[in-house]
């Protein structure tokens, strides 16, 4: 009777061993697919974040592109204007609003500012000109020459000869700067500029002698 008890305790230790040793083999190899499992899930995550990354910056090149339109040769991006020499500056704090050309919807209200005046000894005069366009949804565009004239009270107004600038694509909450060029005889000290449109127009005397400007009403 001993003999077979201690055979039966024999018989169930060899099956416990047995049956520990197969437990381990189970959690060895569930580790091992478990671990596989999460190397595949961190590669697959790796994998659409690079390409939702990739989208992005495929959406937002292209979005750039097509709020940034090419607009038709208007003669408002050209080279800078060179100036020589010294000049005569009278800074201003003229400000007004103009509305954006129509090339551009939709349409905005654009604030012009006229930081200051400048007069050459061979009569090139200089409106070194600001535009903001903070109340912009998009881009837009504006030709400042329809803004400024010199006054002429013996023939016509005298519209700006030159302009430089980046008026044909002005980014929306931003700035823009840029320069329009007239030209005067060397010998004039004094000039009336024309600012702004229609209903809208104020004018301005500037004296380069003293260095000053002031508004005027012209009857």
């Amino acid at each position: 009777m001993r003999c077979v008890i201690i055979g039966m305790l024999e018989k169930n230790t060899k099956s416990y061993f047995i049956f520990g040793v197969f437990a381990v083999l189970v959690l060895i190899v569930f580790y091992i697919v478990f671990d596989q499992i999460n190397t595949l899930d961190t590669h697959v995550k790796n994998v659409e974040l690079n390409l939702e990354l990739a989208l992005k910056s495929d959406i937002a090149t292209s979005t750039v592109s097509s709020t940034a339109p090419s607009l038709p040769a208007s003669g408002t991006n050209n080279p800078p204007i060179t100036e020589q020499g010294e000049n005569i500056i009278i800074p201003t704090g003229i400000v007004f609003n103009a509305t954006s050309s129509p090339l551009l919807q939709p349409q905005a209200t654009i604030v012009l500012i006229v930081q200051d005046v400048a007069k050459q000894a061979d009569g090139k005069v200089f409106v070194h000109l600001k535009a903001s366009t903070e109340r912009a949804q998009s881009y837009s565009a504006i030709d400042p020459k329809d803004f400024f004239q010199l006054v002429s009270l013996s023939s016509e107004n005298q519209r700006a000869l030159a302009a430089d600038g980046a008026w044909s694509s002005m980014p929306p909450q931003g700035t823009v700067q840029g320069t329009l060029m007239f030209q005067v005889d060397p010998s004039q000290t004094s000039l009336i500029l024309q600012v702004g449109k229609g209903d809208a127009i104020k004018f301005y005397q500037f004296d380069f002698q003293t260095k000053t400007y002031k508004e005027v009403i012209l009857g």
